[in-house]
């Protein structure tokens, strides 16, 4: 097992082009941005940032690694929400009861997505047959594994986004409580405009400028250095 010293040399692009790589920059920068109340030797308690959606297998707990690849010390505990798109507002609020109950003078929350590099697997005929090659002693046997292997190794299983236990997705659900509160799609696409606008408001008037560069290289590097996620247009165009 790794150190977390040792972990973090291991850091380098491949990590910088993971959701731990983005959660890792942010991490570190919020913490250099706050100034002597988040240094590594007066963060207690906890630190948080929660997956969001679709898990990356290799980081499941992202907010341990990300901790630990931003310089936090390993005796700081950091654990993961996993509650789809809400997840970083559980984190908050967490943060905040945490607080609020004197378990924490400081907390780091947050929510990370990479859809661009989805964890796309093997279906379960191929990873059965995956796992049986290693126990067939024999060439026949050998050869009867790596045939089911082939025969099934170009149908991977695609994840998804909906749950589970009901097959609803995020949309289905937000029609029903959109029906269930008498919300009409106007009102959402009004609620929608406000939200962009006053987002567009506040980066004019420079109260966004704690956002952390993030750089991404390919064909064209670039820095982003604003949220560029924010759309002020007409409401036929924004919905």
């Amino acid at each position: 097992m790794l150190k977390p010293d040792e972990s973090r040399k291991r850091s380098g692009e491949a990590h910088g082009k993971m959701a731990l790589g983005w959660t890792a920059g942010a991490c570190n920068g919020r913490r250099k941005r706050g100034g002597q109340s988040l240094t590594c030797g007066r963060l207690p308690a906890t630190e948080k940032n929660p997956l969001t959606v679709i898990q990356e297998p290799r980081t499941s707990n992202i907010a341990r690694e990300a901790s630990l690849l931003a310089g936090v010390p390993d005796k700081i505990p950091a654990h993961t929400v996993t509650l789809a798109c809400i997840s970083s507002n559980v984190a908050m609020t967490q943060g905040m009861g945490m607080i609020a109950t004197g378990n924490a003078n400081a907390v780091i929350a947050g929510g990370v997505e990479l859809l661009s590099d989805l964890p796309i697997r093997y279906n379960k005929s191929a990873r059965g047959a995956l796992l049986g090659f290693a126990k067939a002693k024999d060439v026949p046997s050998k050869l009867k594994v790596g045939s089911e292997f082939v025969k099934n190794a170009l149908f991977p299983e695609l994840p998804v986004v909906t749950e589970f236990s009901s097959g609803e997705t995020m949309g289905h659900s937000g029609d029903r409580l959109a029906a269930s509160f008498n919300i009409s799609r106007r009102e959402q696409d009004e609620f929608a405009m406000r939200s962009h606008t006053f987002a567009a408001e506040a980066a004019k008037n420079g109260k966004l400028s704690d956002i952390i560069p993030v750089f991404l290289d390919g064909k064209k590097p670039v820095t982003i250095k604003a949220d560029n996620g924010i759309r002020v247009s007409s409401m036929d165009k924004l919905s």
